[in-house]
């Protein structure tokens, strides 16, 4: 939903907020009792826009949102009037505060809503215990499903709690059995056991593919819009799936693994549906030793960095050198950035692997400046949690203060997805380009960015994602968003890049397209040509074999 839609459903106070309370974007609305309404919202701290006490406690319940990555209600009055508001944690450094004027009776509604969905989580749950038992004495078949719909919670905190209670509604209606069947037909139960969440007991189903079938059925009648008023709402969900006997043979056992299954179904691309075996249990102890094994190889130093050539298309000069991560482990041989890369992300050692990168760029520099000119760049692609944190702009700091390398030698590459995930881009970026450091927007094209914030962006360059390069050679739609984004770079005064040029005809086509500069396997030899004496880190891999 685009900002301006999201204005019009819903005509209260929307705005982004910080972990330490200040306003980020304010997305419109009234401006229910707020002092000077006429400023900027931007910037300002809730206790310049409410009343002291009211700001103290919205910056409360930010921090209580955050820290419980769920929801806090709050209910205040101002200039005789009464308003609700809703803070609803969004990632982990910002969330998404709702303030509208209410009523005592939509509050009781909404309380009642909760009791109401306590109550049917509990019946539920005694609803299984009784089937398990019954399945068990007579023995049927019975699995249990727990359906994940991503979008739900979203819905409820961005635009209204009674939209969303609307929108799972409309869900549930569309899971309910076509009628009572008989003989050896599947039937079953949905209930909501959560937020977002809805419960499914099937008994009766002839085996593991029909209940498959079944469930594959669940996700497409929920991919279907659903239209509340004038709008229209697309959720996402996710089926894990436990059959009684062959997983557990107790309610919370079995709830547990089809909890389990569901979150394996979220994590894949499009969702859809996954049963519970040992194979996960395995999966899970296997990505543990993965963790184990990545902050054992940051500890012991068995990274390694690869370096690609980035020349001007059309003289050939070699204009920077970017640094791309590596892991050639002696178990598993090169393990892809695309494997090890989440694992990082979501264990918390994204920042310590990232570090590491930075120091050995900085050990290899001093060789890497002889292989080109004085006007040779460094590129260095931080990960995401570098970036957010203080400790990259330090790092950079304390590198540029040893006097070893000149801000204009350096540059910090961001990826789209990167740059779209971090709360105020322009307040993080602002230091580096200040100091002279150039900014290059990364893998363009396949994330989702607001052109409004890129264009506030202190950025010199914008490179276009080698998959979508690629892609460009066969596919007539990927080569005219490539065009289209090529001009977008040339619009907003930045250098257009392309990642994915691998031979002369690449050249050719995108420099008669607008690019400036370039990298791929075509410009391998601008590396091997002074280095063949340097050490190994020093001689590139070809491009093509490990995307970042």
């Amino acid at each position: 939903m685009s900002d301006d839609s999201l204005i019009e459903a819903m005509p209260d106070f929307v705005a982004f907020l910080g972990r330490d309370g200040v306003v980020l974007r304010h997305l419109g609305g009234r401006h229910l009792g707020i002092r000077s309404a006429d400023q900027p919202l931007a910037g300002r701290r809730p206790e310049e826009i409410w009343d002291d006490e009211t700001g103290a406690r919205i910056r409360q319940l930010v921090r209580r949102a955050l820290a419980s990555r769920g929801s806090e209600s709050l209910n205040f009055c101002q200039h005789d009037r009464s308003f609700e508001a809703r803070i609803t944690a969004h990632g982990r450094e910002r969330v998404i505060c709702v303030i509208r004027e209410s009523t005592s009776t939509a509050v009781e509604g909404e309380r009642e809503g909760v009791r109401s969905g306590a109550v049917e989580r509990r019946a539920f749950f005694a609803l299984l215990s009784n089937e398990i038992a019954d399945a068990t004495l007579r023995e049927r078949r019975l699995a249990l499903c727990v359906v994940h719909v991503d979008g739900v919670n979203d819905i409820g905190g961005i635009i209204d709690y009674a939209v969303g209670q609307q929108v799972m509604d409309s869900l549930l209606a569309r899971l309910e059995p076509p009628g009572t069947a008989h003989g050896d037909a599947a039937t079953w139960r949905a209930a909501r056991i959560g937020e977002g969440v809805v419960g499914l007991i099937v008994r009766d189903f002839d085996e593991r593919g029909a209940l498959r079938d079944l469930a594959l059925g669940f996700v497409q009648r929920l991919r279907q819009p659903i239209a509340i008023g004038d709008a229209h709402f697309s959720v996402r969900p996710a089926i894990g799936i436990a059959v009684l006997g062959d997983d557990a043979s107790q309610t919370k056992p079995l709830l547990d693994h089809a909890q389990t299954a569901m979150l394996e179904a979220r994590r894949s691309e499009d969702g859809g549906v996954h049963f519970y075996s040992d194979t996960l249990k395995l999966r899970s102890l296997a990505r543990l030793d993965f963790q184990r094994e990545l902050r054992d190889a940051i500890a012991g130093d068995a990274f390694a960095l690869r370096y690609a050539a980035r020349c001007d298309l059309s003289t050939g000069h070699l204009a920077a050198i970017a640094a791309y991560l590596r892991w050639p482990s002696e178990l598993r041989h090169d393990i892809k950035p695309s494997e090890f890369l989440p694992v990082a992300e979501s264990t918390g050692l994204a920042l310590d692997l990232s570090r590491w990168a930075l120091r050995r760029l900085r050990r290899d520099a001093h060789a890497l400046r002889k292989l080109g000119d004085d006007d040779l760049r460094i590129s260095f692609g931080a990960l995401r949690q570098h970036f957010a944190s203080e400790a990259l702009l330090d790092d950079v700091r304390e590198w540029i203060g040893s006097g070893e390398i000149k801000p204009a030698q350096l540059e910090l590459r961001l990826p789209e997805r990167v740059l779209a995930g971090i709360s105020s881009p322009g307040r993080v970026l602002r230091p580096f380009a200040e100091m002279g450091i150039r900014l290059v927007v990364d893998e363009f094209g396949r994330g989702v960015s607001s052109l409004t914030r890129l264009a506030r962006m202190p950025l010199w360059g914008l490179q276009i994602d080698r998959g979508l390069a690629v892609a460009a050679r066969e596919d007539a739609i990927a080569r005219r968003a490539a065009n289209a984004a090529l001009a977008l770079a040339t619009t907003l005064g930045l250098v257009p890049i392309v990642s994915g040029i691998d031979t002369a005809d690449d050249l050719q086509r995108w420099q008669s397209h607008g690019a400036s500069q370039g990298l791929g396997d075509h410009f391998v030899s601008a590396l091997r040509s002074e280095s063949q004496s340097s050490p190994e880190p020093l001689v590139p891999a070809r491009t093509r074999r490990s995307r970042r």
